[in-house]
């Protein structure tokens, strides 16, 4: 705001092309270097280069607050609100913040333009036909709620805005996108999950440490720097398990796992059945990388390929890998039927925007 609004020196009087000082509540923000849009004015949509004051101005007209009526979803914060959280969903301290956060959100009161209408109706006709996963597979699965499907909606069919979580995450609409069905999951989704899931120990008590999906992806270009090497193994010597998240091919996940107290590599691929080369591939990669890692060790590294439920198309492969970690974390057997991969896609969305685990 100082950058846009530069305080006026009482030495000099204010020239006819400048800005007002700004008051807590903008009403006019400078677009560019001659042309100033008032804030009762309609704007034209917002575009990559505009600033986050500009946003909210743009949010704020009256074409487009008419479509959210009563909606509190889209309003711009008060003058009591911290800039630093209004472009943001951080629930760090959900219980201090819950009044003060502008984009705090009150499920009775979205209200969707008519144009998202068609995109509305499907995403809670797909909600709507999940079977009750909880009846069916126990406690594991918990029902998913209404505030849920609330989540879904506002992420996938409303607002552009940048999200920023805890642990440093950064997405953004377009890339929660991939969360939709029969959408194919992103490096940087799988990696936050991940994350969240090694640094839940109520899940496991044990200590697991997940490596970022470009660690394996530099393994098979041979990219590897020692350094990073020797990184490696300053973390696998502090952990029991790692979680390695595997892009065979370019195009399709696995989940591997070096269990460091039984020198053991498991191995869970939802398209096993003809996948035989790449996981083949992958395997070697991640038993080349433990022996140099640990030269001086006598034991061999056993691998394993653990059964595992299948993928029944090309875009799930994502979620079956997260899927699969769950429940190897959470000690329960690898064992859900299809449909808990629509089910996880709608808790996934609740587990980024929060920024910390909810139980499936």
């Amino acid at each position: 705001m100082d950058e846009l609004f530069p305080p006026q020196s009482s030495s000099r009087k204010r020239q006819s092309n400048e800005v007002p000082e700004a008051s807590p509540v903008c009403k006019t923000v400078k677009m560019d270097s001659e042309r100033i849009i008032p804030s009762n004015t309609v704007a034209s949509p917002p575009n990559s280069s505009l600033s986050y004051p500009d946003l909210v101005n743009y949010i704020a007209s009256p074409s487009i607050t008419a479509c959210y009526k009563n909606s509190t979803v889209l309003t711009p914060p008060s003058s009591t609100a911290s800039t630093s959280t209004v472009d943001c969903i951080d629930l760090d301290d959900e219980e201090e913040q819950e009044e003060e956060n502008p984009w705090q959100y009150n499920p009775g009161s979205l209200r969707l333009p008519e144009e998202d209408a068609p995109c509305r109706m499907k995403i809670e006709e797909e909600f709507r036909s999940l079977p009750d996963l909880e009846q069916e597979c126990g406690p594991f699965f918990r029902a998913l709620t209404e505030d849920c499907l609330h989540m879904c909606l506002r992420v996938w069919s409303c607002a552009d805005f940048r999200l920023k979580v805890r642990r440093g995450a950064d997405h953004t609409i377009e890339t929660l996108e991939c969360l939709r069905e029969h959408s194919w999951l992103s490096g940087s989704i799988i990696n936050d999950v991940l994350k969240m899931l090694c640094s839940d120990k109520t899940l496991n008590p044990y200590e697991f440490i997940a490596l970022n999906s470009d660690v394996f992806t530099q393994l098979l270009t041979k990219k590897m720097t020692k350094r990073a090497k020797t990184k490696l193994r300053k973390l696998f010597d502090s952990s029991s398990f790692v979680l390695i998240p595997m892009l065979e091919g370019g195009n399709h996940w696995t989940l591997g796992l070096v269990d460091m107290k039984r020198r053991e590599i498991i191995h869970m691929d939802s398209l096993s059945s003809v996948n035989g080369a790449d996981e083949r591939q992958s395997m070697d990669m991640v038993v080349e990388l433990m022996e140099e890692l640990y030269p001086d060790s006598k034991d061999s590294w056993d691998r394993h390929l653990i059964d595992s439920p299948q993928q029944s198309n090309g875009s799930d492969c994502g979620v079956h890998l997260i899927l699969n970690a769950y429940c190897y974390l959470g000690c329960k057997p690898i064992e859900y039927p299809h449909e808990a991969v629509r089910y996880m896609r709608y808790r996934l969305v609740n587990t980024i925007v929060h920024g910390h685990l909810l139980r499936v």
